[in-house]
């Protein structure tokens, strides 16, 4: 909208200084002859010569239709485009009579079809804005009547929660921002919840950019979950090592481990589920065999129970501490220390749900090792280790510390030299007690091709 007061502004302006500096007052000449001359005229009033004189008057309408409109700008916006625009041309038109009045007094004009009242650029860009947003009110009107209107079917099974009532505290936060904090959730399902007509006050449907007032109460319906199931399906696995009891897989870079909302298919879960006839069955059907979880960028080895016993002895020794996990890394910056620990309490990310953080109190405790293995000044390789097992636990951690890994999508979203789609983390190496035999195993996955490249270039000094 501002781009296009300018355009009007900027061509009204353009049309006046050219009438002013070639002509004279009352000066006309014929442009079309018998139906349009080009008159220059100083016009103290509006159109047929109303109000003369009333240079305040003007001003002090100008300012608060542009005022008013600035209001209702949200509503204009979702009145769609012909409004916006009427409105853009609208204002740039009013803007432009008004540096007129301001400055002298008068508004030029110079437009003459004879049987009307001189007029200007401007002018007509107001005609047409009015026009055009009359014309965009009209067709939502017309859309509203013919369109019958459809009435939520919430589906069987859906619960109704209330929230307690809103804080001092929280008066002013905008109603998304409340409720996903209330709610644990993420601002855009919020929004998602409204837009559905899920949420409500007092019994009518709440706006998202609602500013929350002290006592408020909301009432939320909460959809039952969907049914999700994991299907066999025919995606190559990278396997390292397999038995009756484990199954032992190079996970690649971008695929996600387990179904879940977004990602039904294509996942580590339906490749294992065509690949083993069984699969431990401790984590439901979502997620059979998983004992322990790789991000979807994070690249490397895995392991997978195919019986709960094998999964019950995997996750304990996890639990314990037992089994190892090691992680190459590339990170920002160059770390100083060769060695380094870093012990901290994470959760969710109180400002965006679906990142973690470092946080005071509260929250889960979270350890990892770190051991410096080349330094390239910008960048430092790294090799992690996980002494506990939280979401996005590494990457968080480097983060806190100053140093994010290279490429991280949501922890260093900044630019990178390298080509690499996510985050240089890679699960190296896992040890582990077998679940049947006892014997002590350990699985390394080659680092892939992506950070490979990047550690070639590092050590050629090809990053700047």
């Amino acid at each position: 909208m501002l781009i296009q007061i300018f355009l009007v502004v900027l061509l009204d302006r353009i049309t006046k200084l050219f009438i002013t500096h070639t002509m004279t007052v009352g000066m006309s000449f014929p442009v079309i002859p018998g139906v349009v001359s080009c008159t220059y005229v100083l016009n103290p009033g509006a159109a047929f010569g109303l109000l003369e004189y009333q240079r305040a008057f003007f001003v002090v309408i100008t300012l608060a239709a542009a005022g008013a409109i600035f209001l209702l700008r949200d509503h204009i916006r979702r009145e769609g485009p012909k409004a916006r625009l009427g409105t853009g041309l609208f204002l740039g038109g009013a803007l432009g009579n008004l540096i007129d009045r301001i400055a002298t007094g008068y508004v030029i004009d110079f437009v003459d079809f004879h049987f009307w009242p001189v007029f200007n650029v401007a002018d007509i860009f107001i005609c047409l804005g009015v026009g055009l947003i009359v014309w965009s009110m009209l067709e939502n009107e017309s859309g509203k009547k013919t369109s019958p209107e459809k009435k939520k079917v919430i589906p069987e099974g859906a619960a109704l929660t209330v929230t307690g009532p809103a804080t001092a505290e929280e008066k002013g936060l905008r109603a998304d921002v409340f409720l996903a904090a209330r709610l644990g959730c993420t601002r855009s399902n919020v929004q998602h919840d409204i837009q559905e007509g899920l949420i409500a006050r007092e019994g009518k449907p709440v706006k998202a950019n609602y500013k929350v007032k002290t006592g408020d109460v909301f009432q939320v319906t909460v959809l039952p979950p969907a049914d999700l199931e994991a299907k066999p399906e025919n995606i190559p696995l990278d396997i390292l090592y397999e038995d009756e009891d484990v199954i032992v897989v190079n996970k690649p870079r971008g695929m996600v481990v387990h179904p879940a909302a977004g990602n039904p298919d294509g996942t580590l879960v339906n490749a294992l589920l065509y690949h083993c006839k069984d699969l431990s069955g401790i984590n439901g059907v979502i997620r059979p065999g998983i004992v322990h979880r790789l991000d979807k960028d994070t690249s490397g080895v895995m392991i997978c129970a195919k019986n709960d016993k094998a999964h019950l002895s995997l996750a304990e020794q996890i639990q314990k501490k037992e089994a190892k996990r090691t992680y190459l890394a590339i990170v920002r910056g160059n770390i100083k220390e060769d060695h380094g620990h870093i012990e901290t309490q994470l959760d969710r990310d109180p400002r965006d749900r679906k990142k973690m953080a470092v946080v005071p109190q509260g929250g889960r405790w979270a350890a990892t090792d770190y051991e410096v293995l080349e330094r390239y000044g910008k960048f430092t390789v790294v090799r992690c280790r996980l002494l506990t097992g939280r979401t996005h636990q590494i990457r968080v951690h480097m983060t806190y510390i100053g140093h994010p890994l290279v490429g991280d999508p949501k922890y260093a979203p900044q630019k990178t030299c390298f080509s690499i789609s996510g985050q240089a983390l890679h699960s190296e190496q896992l040890t582990f007690r077998h679940p049947r035999t006892g014997e002590w195993m350990t699985f390394t996955a080659p680092v892939p091709e992506d950070m490979q490249t990047i550690l070639t270039r590092l050590r050629h000094g090809q990053f700047h």
